[in-house]
């Protein structure tokens, strides 16, 4: 099909050079680019009609509506099409041309804003009464409705007595009157037209007295009034130095992230750009600041940086440093290690790879299976978990028997004193009692006794002499070899095998003489806690759907030295920014709080 298109000026006359042939199957007029006819108009669209010659003299269009309809119709010579501003006019066919379009504008562009605009004008002057006189009638009307008699209303009655509990029956006796009149009554403006919207619930109680917040007319709340209420919460920044460094944090405005009149959800500071202002280039207003630039979570974030245990002789006890600090020089690595790689040092003895075996482990009743749950306890607080004890999840299988005569007499946990008081008291009773079939026993301690047959002096003596010296060779048994020293790592304090204290009879009445030192010291453990010292606790209720081993390799474990927090990676499996579709839409205070340090369950103290 050859097409010529002719393009005419505003009066109809030819545009000079302005002549178009094709040779195409079918002729294609919209805004696109793709178009063999491309009209400049944003009104039309992109592919609008399609003008084909199905046979010789009969023209067929077919259009394409907004709502995807397509739609035909026959066109003749004489015919046109309107396009937006553009007129597509259906000439008689010429000479070596089966189609003529000649393309016109209906009006200049500049005239056609100059019509938009006179059709969009009110038409105020053609109404009854003047321009004037109807601006003022509708500005007095506003005045009345949203300011005077709401005023009159609010400031012409007696002020409510300020107080929670005065202030909730004045805000309920109010809704419940509201509720009971009809509509018509309820329509009467009051103070309620300059309420934004609803309050948030912790400020409910006093929503009635707008002076608790709006000490001034038509002044922004000021942090004075927020502070009568919220004294105890802290600053962002509490040193000095870094206050007066910028100006930021002593300019900076409560309702600047806590938006009242926002409904629940206002008074929550959800925007991460209040953060991100200054900690995606913290170095831009404090050149000296050791912070990692954090822009955002999935991307910028710096990896976790947990606070690890140290052993202070000093204090025999533990300190805490976070890891991204040198313990020699306190200053932060170039590059942070990985969890994985990270030794938070303790006394106590426990590989989890052996604990979690697929298969299990022995105990007394044959194999059993453990879970984390076994041991790890949830506290009710949705957070952490209950401490582990010996005698809830340990002693089933790691039983505090001394006497493999007498298994059922076991040692108490935890106090170094009362398991060798216990085990020596032991020995020295069953020395009196007689009847111990022991082969370095003497033979008063071999020999059956009636009840209440008393030995001789010399007897009693040789007996306790015994006792004490079995006690000492099972002290260090239990301590050394078979009992303590399978999970606690222990200091000697004496030697093995010394000279025992005496125990005597004090009429009759066994008497345990204090021992000069205790051979065995077992060395402090450190507990664990919150390990991320800028961060909030780890709330594990609300990720109870998630296994354990999915974010802790307690399974590949062998040393309770292990620091079995995951890296940041695995978080972001699940979380990502906000407007992410394909992730949980996580913000920077769901994690991190702003008011001052977070609190921290165990001590922190600087490197040393």
């Amino acid at each position: 099909m050859r097409v010529l298109i002719r393009h005419r000026g505003p009066d109809g006359q030819m545009e000079p050079a302005r002549e178009q042939r094709l040779d195409i199957d079918s002729l294609r007029i919209g805004r696109g680019d793709d178009q063999d006819l491309k009209l400049d108009d944003l009104r039309i669209p992109a592919a609008g009609w399609t003008l084909r010659l199905p046979a010789p003299g009969r023209i067929e269009c077919r259009t394409l509506h907004s709502d995807g309809r397509i739609s035909s119709e026959r066109l003749q010579p004489g015919d046109h099409i309107d396009c937006g501003r553009h007129r597509l006019l259906i000439a008689p066919a010429a000479t070596h041309s089966d189609l003529v379009i000649e393309v016109s504008p209906l009006h200049r562009l500049r005239d056609g804003r100059r019509l938009r605009l006179a059709a969009l004008r009110s038409q105020i002057g053609d109404r009854s009464g003047s321009r004037r006189a109807s601006a003022w009638g509708l500005l007095i009307a506003i005045l009345l409705i949203g300011l005077v008699i709401p005023a009159s209303l609010r400031y012409g009655q007696p002020q409510p007595v300020r107080g929670p509990e005065v202030l909730a029956e004045q805000a309920a006796a109010r809704s419940v009157a509201l509720d009971g009149k009809p509509w018509p009554a309820r329509m009467i403006p009051d103070d309620r037209l300059w309420t934004p919207g609803p309050s948030s619930p912790a400020h409910a109680w006093f929503q009635q007295d707008c002076g608790q917040c709006h000490e001034q007319p038509f002044v922004a709340v000021q942090d004075s009034s927020c502070r009568r209420c919220h004294e105890a919460t802290a600053s962002h920044v509490d040193e000095q130095r870094t206050t007066e460094l910028h100006a930021s944090f002593s300019e900076a405005r409560c309702a600047a992230c806590h938006l009242e009149h926002d409904g629940a959800q206002g008074m929550a500071a959800r925007q991460d750009r209040r953060c991100t202002d200054c900690h995606a280039d913290p170095k831009a207003r404090f050149a000296d600041t050791r912070l990692q630039p954090v822009a955002d979570f999935s991307r910028s974030h710096p990896p976790f940086t947990p606070r690890l245990a140290r052993f202070d002789a000093s204090i025999d006890d533990f300190r805490w440093i976070e890891s991204k600090a040198d313990p020699a020089t306190g200053h932060r690595p170039a590059v942070l290690p990985k969890p994985a790689a990270l030794v938070s040092e303790t006394s106590f003895k426990y590989p989890h790879d052996v604990h979690l075996l697929r298969v299990g482990i022995d105990a007394p009743e044959g194999k059993r299976v453990l879970k984390c749950a076994n041991c790890h306890e949830a506290d009710g607080s949705g957070i952490g978990f209950r401490p582990v004890r010996m005698e809830n999840h340990c002693s089933d299988c790691h039983r505090l028997d001394f006497e493999p005569n007498d298994p059922t007499r076991l040692l108490p946990h935890g106090d170094e004193a009362a398991v060798v008081d216990g085990i020596r008291d032991y020995y020295a009773r069953v020395a009196l009692g007689g009847g111990v079939m022991m082969s370095d026993a003497p033979s008063a301690v071999k020999l059956r006794r009636r009840p209440g047959e008393v030995l001789a002096s010399g007897d009693a003596m040789a007996a306790l002499a015994w006792a004490d010296q079995r006690s000492r060779l099972v002290i260090d048994e239990v301590f050394d070899r078979r009992v303590c020293s399978t999970c606690h790592t222990l200091d000697r304090m004496a030697k093995p095998g010394g000279k025992a204290a005496a125990t005597t009879l004090n009429g009759g009445n066994l008497v345990l003489a204090p021992m000069p030192e205790l051979p065995w010291r077992i060395q402090p453990i450190a507990k664990n806690g919150h390990r991320l010292s800028q961060a909030r606790p780890f709330p594990h209720a609300q990720h109870t759907a998630e296994a354990c081993a999915s974010c802790h390799a307690a399974s590949d474990s062998k040393l309770a030295t292990d620091v079995l927090m995951p890296p940041i990676s695995r978080c972001r499996d699940c979380h990502g920014d906000r407007g992410t579709s394909a992730k949980i839409q996580t913000v920077c205070t769901d994690c991190h709080g702003y008011h001052g340090p977070e609190a921290l369950p165990i001590p922190v103290v600087a490197a040393q």
